[in-house]
Order: structure tokens, then sequence, then C-alpha cells
């Protein structure tokens, strides 16, 4: 039996569709921290569609270069789409759909494609009359929350609520 090398690719990669990272979004969050997760433990993972780069996450942009390797290595990438964008337009032969939200709420198809492997981050947002896996990957970065020896920490005063989906949903 043949080892693999440390210099090869014994996996498929995976290819995330999503645009620019925006702390403001949790689903985009979600995505590139999954990205990050997935490089932070070997495996091959970068994202398709962003312009920049987020210098604290590992989430390389995908590369000419790469692509024609993982072609040249004919290795079938995994293509993880959130539930807004429609159909599979990467044309690619693995699909991950990966429902951020409720499927056509705020775009994307209402109907799942039989031929996708989908995941739900939280059983909300799981269409009716479906079991779906639950993938959840924590998107609140609580450290801040949490500060150690903030000089400040004896002097804080009043509460605060994020009001922000209540808020759109015409609260």
């Amino acid at each position: 039996m043949n080892k693999p090398s440390f210099f090869e690719i014994v996996t498929a990669p995976y290819y995330f569709c999503i645009g620019d990272y925006e702390q403001k979004y949790a689903g985009v969050r979600a995505m590139y921290y999954l990205c990050h997760a997935l490089n932070e433990l070997g495996q091959e993972a970068y994202i398709l569609g962003a312009e920049m780069d987020v210098m604290h996450l590992r989430c390389p942009r995908l590369q000419l270069k790469d692509f024609k390797r993982h072609q040249q290595g004919q290795y079938a990438p995994i293509m993880v789409y959130p539930e807004v964008v429609s159909g599979n337009p990467y044309n690619m032969p693995n699909v991950v759909r990966w429902l951020l939200n409720k499927p056509g709420l705020l775009g994307g198809d209402k109907e799942l494609s039989e031929s996708e492997m989908v995941f739900v981050y939280t059983a909300d947002y799981m269409p009716e009359g479906t079991q779906l896996p639950l993938l959840s990957i924590p998107v609140v970065n609580d450290s801040i929350f949490h500060n150690i020896n903030n000089p400040y920490d004896l002097k804080r005063e009043g509460t605060v609520y994020y009001a922000n989906k209540y808020l759109c949903d015409g609260g």
C-alpha cells in the first residue's frame, strides 16, 4: 500500500462561494469561519467571489494556479453554497448547500435540489417536512464581552440590547 506524499493533496478541496467578509452578517461570518476551520484542520479550502483578504482568518481566495493543480490531480472540489445562491453557478459536480437562513427568504431557490448534500445551521431554518443534518459554527467572538483585566470593568453601567433581527422583522 502506497502512503500519500506529504506534498500531495489527499482529499478533495473545498470551494466556498461567498462575497467579501462583512462582520455585520452572521451567515457570511459562518461561511468564512468554516473555511478557516477546515484549513486549520489540514484540509484545503478556498473562497470564490471575494475581492479582499481577511487578515485574521485563513481563507485564501482561489487562484488560477490552485484550480489548475486541482484539475490536473483530478480532484473534484466540494462546492459549498449558502442558501442565497441559486442553482450551481460554478457547475461543480459535488455541491453542498448550507442553509444559513430559510431557503428563498433572502434570495436563492426555495426548493432544495436532490442532487445536493444539504446542511442546516439551526433547526429554525429547516424546511418543513425535512430532516437535515445540523452544521453549526460559532459566529460571535464572545471574548470581546469577557475581557480580562480591563480597567473599565468596574466603571461600566447600563444595559445594551441588540435588536437587529427584531427590527428587520418590523418590530
